[in-house]
């Protein structure tokens, strides 16, 4: 019944966030519209003090609308402040991020190959971003916004930039993103709320007295909302980030998110001076936007090595072939299990709770540990690359199993077994990198591995719990530990080799092993607990 509910809790409040962000934003650009589209009056029916007119026609009808600093001697008394829709943007916002974010567990807080912050150190990232971000913003332009504000705005962007920044290094990619856009959004909304709604009804409450108000709220206010029209353009980028693992997901996100802050920025200026606007603007426009195109492109991949001639070197005689056999142990207390709490659908797919648990251990003995002969294996002429594909799939929102081996080019066919979107991005030193977006059930993207390497990693950056290793190999002489933690690997030549087992929390450990014509040679490897 929780997860039922905490679906529509999500889609009503997605709802509503975006129907408050329409009419937040869509009155702000309205008013920096007015403010660019102001003429001088000209006709002779107006009070000397009005700035600036402009003339509209919408619904059938005309609208005339002047700008001027003192109240008209036909005031009512009735003003509209347009401050209820950045209230409900924020508050919807807010919990939103309350319950995609904070009521999972952390499964979309926490990266460990980021960093290792317990969920509580994570919410705590999260939250503080957002108070400690106003407090220093608000006294930043408390302070330097009258005398030095050159050196405000300086300080400003390298508070919202250097935040992004440390939140990539903390916290997953998506919430890192999601946490910058809710740091935006709560800058604007204490803005309206904090500076610019109350310096207005001082000014309103001191012209009905027919007493002079303080100019500097009126200069406070249109300061402050001059910031949130350059913050409108990045934020909306930021709220829907979600959907683009390609940008969160990239190794270099901190990068792709100075692009979509920069950028964005610029975009506002571009907005309403066109064509006009100032070369540099221009210039940082198209710079973000042929960045971003550049690290998120599919290059073409650099020119692979060929493939090992296995033909060459001594025969193997598969009459004296023997084999490799042992177990692999764990020593020491086993990690406890994390229970995930899925969302979005997951939950849905899967019967039972579902436990995040690399060190899989049943009376010592260790599951998931690939195992590979790493050295005594040279000189000898391989098998051909087997036809058959490894095959990785992404099925109830878990890589199951968790690792794969695969021979340097043999196919390994990625699958999106669910009804949900998943994207495969990898995590490759000696191999080139990819992310793939795989939006529809049974979708199917093939990969070859080139080069050997000892694991590449495949992740889901829409379900950052999901995540599986591949082990490529160039021989065929490598196997994974099962459930008793026991191994064989078939086809061995008479010899002495060295076996090392890797796991992925763990590391590695290596023994020997002596094969006998015919024979098993006979290894134990041992991973003890790090104190």
């Amino acid at each position: 019944m929780f997860d039922y509910l905490n679906d529509w809790a999500q889609l009503l409040l997605r709802w509503m966030h975006v129907l408050f962000a329409i009419a937040w934003i869509g009155h702000a650009f309205l008013f920096h519209s007015l403010e660019h589209g102001l003429s001088k009056p000209e006709v002779d029916d107006v009070d000397d003090d009005v700035e600036g007119e402009l003339w509209m026609v919408h619904g059938g009808g005309f609208f005339r609308l002047q700008k001027t600093y003192k109240l008209p001697k036909v005031f009512t008394g009735d003003l509209h402040w347009f401050k209820y829709e950045a209230l409900g943007t924020w508050v919807s916002g807010f919990l939103l991020l309350v319950v995609l974010y904070y009521f999972t567990g952390g499964v979309l807080m926490l990266d460990a190959r980021v960093a290792d912050l317990s969920f509580p150190a994570s919410v705590a990232i999260g939250l503080g971003s957002l108070v400690v971000g106003w407090g220093v913003y608000d006294t930043l332009w408390s302070q330097l916004g009258d005398k030095m504000p050159k050196v405000a705005t300086a300080l400003t962007v390298a508070l919202v930039a250097g935040t992004g920044i440390a939140l990539t290094q903390l916290l997953s990619g998506r919430a890192a993103f999601l946490h910058t856009g809710a740091l935006l959004g709560t800058l604007m909304t204490a803005n309206v709320w904090m500076r610019i709604i109350p310096g207005s009804k001082r000014m309103v409450a001191a012209l009905e007295a027919g007493r002079a108000h303080d100019p500097r709220d009126g200069f406070i206010g249109h300061q402050r909302s001059v910031h949130n029209g350059y913050m409108h353009f990045p934020i909306v980028f930021l709220m829907i980030s979600n959907h683009y693992p390609a940008t969160y997901g990239h190794e270099l996100n901190w990068l792709m998110l100075l692009c979509f802050l920069a950028g964005g920025a610029a975009v506002r200026q571009l907005f309403y001076d066109g064509l006009g606007a100032s070369l540099p603007v221009k210039g940082i426009v198209a710079a973000s936007f042929l960045g971003v195109l550049g690290m998120t492109a599919p290059w073409p991949e650099p020119e692979a090595p060929p493939l090992p001639d296995t033909s060459d070197g001594q025969a193997i005689d598969p009459s004296t072939a023997g084999r490799v056999q042992g177990v692999v142990r764990f020593t020491g207390e086993v990690p406890a299990p994390r229970e995930l709490n899925l969302y979005g659908g997951c939950e849905l797919v899967q019967k039972g709770p579902v436990f995040d648990q690399p060190v899989k251990v049943d009376g010592e003995l260790l599951k998931d540990a690939f195992v590979v002969l790493t050295s005594g294996t040279d000189g000898w002429a391989l098998p051909p690359v087997p036809a058959e594909p490894v095959e990785v799939d992404q099925r109830g929102c878990v890589y199951e199993p968790r690792i794969h081996g695969a021979r340097v080019g043999q196919d390994v066919v990625f699958i999106n077994s669910d009804d949900m979107f998943h994207n495969v991005r990898s995590v490759s030193d000696a191999n080139p990198t990819f992310n793939i977006n795989m939006p529809a059930k049974d979708q199917r993207e093939t990969k070859v591995f080139r080069r050997p390497e000892r694991m590449v990693q495949a992740r889901c950056d829409v379900h950052p719990w999901m995540v599986s290793h591949i082990g490529v190999v160039e021989h065929p002489w490598f196997a994974i530990s099962d459930g008793q933690g026991r191994f064989s690997i078939e086809g061995v030549p008479p010899g002495t080799y060295e076996v090392t087992a890797w796991h992925e929390t763990l590391g590695e450990v290596s023994g020997t092993a002596e094969v006998p014509p015919k024979g098993a040679g006979r290894v134990e490897l041992v991973f003890e607990a790090t104190p």
